[in-house]
């Protein structure tokens, strides 16, 4: 289960960056070392919820 998780993750970030740049915290100029909730914030949560990844509140993210 971890396995089909880790890739969910890891191409729905990448799809994240080239398809949501705009929508993302602090613009496509907004960079460094960032986490990914920092990074990608709600349009990732959004994503992830699209393909059956299930948060408690991710209001609160």
């Amino acid at each position: 289960p971890g396995y089909k998780v880790t890739s969910k993750f890891l191409a729905e970030c990448a799809l994240c960056l080239v398809k949501n740049s705009d929508e993302l915290p602090g613009g496509k100029n907004y960079g460094g070392v960032l986490t990914s909730a920092t990074g990608l914030g709600m349009p990732l949560v959004e994503r992830l919820m699209r393909v059956g990844i299930e948060f408690d509140d991710p209001k609160e993210i």
